[in-house]
């Protein structure tokens, strides 16, 4: 076992040096997230701590091992006595890769970065945290007096103008994407308030619906013609061997299952290169589509478009039907009828595939980087993360059938 794989099965002498000082004990901890870092693992924690003055509380600790440049002086250094790199850990919200982070959560403090940003406001807004990825971006909506403000998305500060640049792009093509009101180079964005509603909360009403899968293949097709230079973030397959290797030590009873059918999809992207690359969104999935919240068939917006840029064409079909897997099994096992709903949209956009063979890898890695996510995620992740890995092989066989038609796609849903 690497020094990093023993870090992640014993981290507790790691979380009590990350807390020490701080007039907090450790008392119970669950791993919530496992991610690459610059050629290490970043490793959420939830943590449970007694404090010193009486009571207790919980907070959300990381530990990272990689190499990329940071302030040392934001985060506690960690020394290994088993070797490999130093730990870096901190405690949210004080991530060092966002250093806006820890004031655009604070209401007073964020009324003042939006007053630098030249968008003040008349009292003291209300914020809430949407999204959070640890070393990467935030999202925080703003509000105040009952107004929708926008949205503050913190990134790492050398992201801010390329994300900037990124919107002017899209927003030039006709994507229907938020205007970026003002940014800094600290990494601040303050981003419009677009009108609409999630797809994924309405696919009840999307999933047989044409018009929606016109819309959607329209959006796509705009993207595709976004004027951008630049590759796309690294998506699933370009991180297959990371994903692997971490799958296995996810899963050390079954190892040799996952080496097996990451074996068969580098065989399957043998079989297929890379098409030449187009504009891509990256991370699309029905939570980044906005529709009318009374015509849900109409498509209003597209946003976090930050990993958008050049790549493999097919990698959004291939990300957007391993989240509708994902997608379909949570409803499923809420016993929510909208399982049903997921599935049937995933096969309408399936049939309009002309090369299913060819997009069987790239959903695979999706669903395989997916199944990570899911058996880090506590009880009843493995056997959420098998159901997704069992989904990879149905998407994998597709491709090595001797004979399959176009209208057999379906089995590529889950």
């Amino acid at each position: 076992m690497d020094s990093d794989a023993a870090l992640l099965a014993h981290p507790r002498s790691a979380l009590e040096a990350a807390l020490a000082g701080s007039g907090r004990t450790l008392r119970e901890w669950r791993l919530n997230r496992v991610e690459a870092s610059g050629g290490g693992r970043l490793m959420g924690f939830d943590v449970d701590l007694d404090l010193d003055a009486g009571g207790s509380e919980s907070a959300l600790v990381f530990l990272d091992t990689g190499d990329r440049p940071v302030d040392t002086e934001r985060v506690r250094v960690l020394h290994r006595p088993e070797g490999g790199r130093p730990v870096r850990a901190w405690v949210y919200p004080q991530d060092p890769y966002l250093p806006a982070l820890p004031a655009a959560t604070v209401p007073e403090a964020a009324a003042v970065l939006l007053a630098r940003l030249g968008a003040p406001l008349a009292g003291t807004p209300a914020l809430e945290v949407l999204s959070y990825r640890p070393g990467k971006r935030a999202v925080v909506k703003v509000t105040e007096g009952g107004r929708d403000r926008g949205y503050l998305k913190i990134v790492q500060p050398e992201l801010a103008s390329h994300i900037a640049a990124l919107h002017e792009a899209f927003l030039d093509a006709e994507v229907p994407v938020p205007r970026v009101l003002a940014w800094s180079r600290d990494g601040l964005l303050l981003l419009e308030a677009l009108p609409g509603t999630p797809a994924a909360s309405r696919i009840a009403q999307v999933c047989g619906s044409d018009a929606f899968l016109d819309e959607l293949d329209g959006l796509r097709r705009l993207v595709e013609r976004v004027s951008w230079a630049e590759a796309a973030r690294p998506g699933a397959v370009e991180r297959r061997d990371w994903y692997r290797d971490a799958l296995c030590e996810a899963l050390p009873a079954r190892a040799e299952r996952v080496a097996a059918v990451f074996a068969r999809l580098e065989r399957s992207l043998a079989r297929h290169p890379e098409p030449a690359p187009t504009t891509v969104h990256r991370d699309l999935h029905l939570d980044q589509v906005l529709v009318d919240q009374d015509h849900p068939d109409r498509i209003v917006g597209l946003i976090d478009i930050d990993t958008a840029g050049l790549g493999d064409p097919r990698s959004d079909t291939g990300g957007l039907l391993a989240h509708l897997a994902v997608l379909a099994h949570w409803h499923r096992d809420h016993g929510r009828e909208e399982a049903a709903s997921a599935e049937r949209l995933g096969e309408a956009i399936l049939a309009r595939e002309r090369d299913p063979r060819g997009l069987a890898p790239v959903l695979a890695a999706n669903l395989l980087a997916h199944a990570l996510s899911a058996a880090l995620g506590g009880a009843d992740g493995d056997e959420r993360a098998l159901a997704l890995i069992e989904d990879a092989e149905g998407a994998l066989r597709v491709d090595e059938s001797p004979l399959i038609p176009v209208s057999s796609a379906a089995h590529l849903a889950p």
